[in-house]
């Protein structure tokens, strides 16, 4: 269960900042500002840009982390008229306004020239999140690792054209994750990039059986030796790969 024992009166934003502290939307902020400056020095002045702060951050992933919960289709329909529409939270920051940060908006502004891989545009995000799994939660022996819907609306999977189908079988990542089976907590996750004809692109991971085992210790790096009794699907579980689980004290 969890780790920290949270006070009574604690908010929904004190469980987040759990896993999203206050360093890393400051790294937001700060990245999100140095790349408006950059782009205006190349592209020419915005003069409606005035740098983002921490409170507007915060209200900006705010309302992108609201399409999630009520399941609308854009975050711009809650300055609408329509079903999807929220006048409360409309208030706190204009359309325009959220616009405006989203043109900017970055996690990691420029590329490094060690930079090797796809991910790194959010890999400080990914690796707070890691974190705070590690420190904020005791998962339990059992655990699972599978690859979560990114939509989990069973009426919107019921309901959706064929056509919005093979739209999101063109979703360009797939996320996969170990979870501990008594409560449903991530303790790992893994976000496996689905381009390109490298080693790890999506025909390779189709083609060869050998890279699902590399999404599974993945998401076991963090596991060894504590025990764990881990369930997998067909897909990412093999003869090879059970030996040499046993041989880290995992199951």
């Amino acid at each position: 269960g969890p780790t920290r024992k949270m006070p009574l009166t604690a908010s929904a934003m004190d469980f987040f900042q759990l896993f999203v502290p206050d360093n890393v939307l400051k790294n937001m902020v700060v990245q999100t500002n140095m790349y408006a400056k950059k782009y205006q020095e190349r592209f020419g002045k915005d003069d409606s840009w005035i740098d983002v702060t921490l409170t507007e951050m915060k209200a900006f992933l705010g309302y992108m982390i609201s399409t999630s919960i009520h399941h609308c289709e854009s975050v711009l329909s809650i300055w609408s008229s329509g079903f999807y529409s929220n006048k409360s939270i409309a208030l706190i920051m204009t359309q325009l306004r959220f616009e405006k940060i989203l043109k900017y908006f970055h996690i990691v502004a420029f590329r490094s020239s060690q930079t090797t891989h796809g991910l790194y545009k959010i890999q400080p995000f990914l690796d707070s999140l890691q974190n705070g799994f590690d420190s904020a939660f005791r998962p339990s022996q059992a655990q699972v690792l599978h690859e979560p819907l990114i939509d989990e609306d069973p009426v919107f999977i019921a309901t959706c054209t064929e056509r919005e189908l093979r739209k999101r079988k063109k979703r360009k990542f797939s996320l996969w994750v170990r979870q501990c089976s008594s409560t449903g907590f991530i303790c790992q996750i893994y976000v496996h990039l689905k381009e390109g004809s490298g080693a790890d692109g999506l025909d390779a991971l189709k083609n060869k059986p050998q890279l699902h085992s590399m999404v599974a210790k993945s998401l076991c790096q963090n596991a060894s030796g504590k025990n764990y009794i881990i369930f997998t699907g067909p897909s990412i579980t093999s003869l090879n790969l059970f030996e040499e689980f046993e041989k880290q004290g995992v199951y």
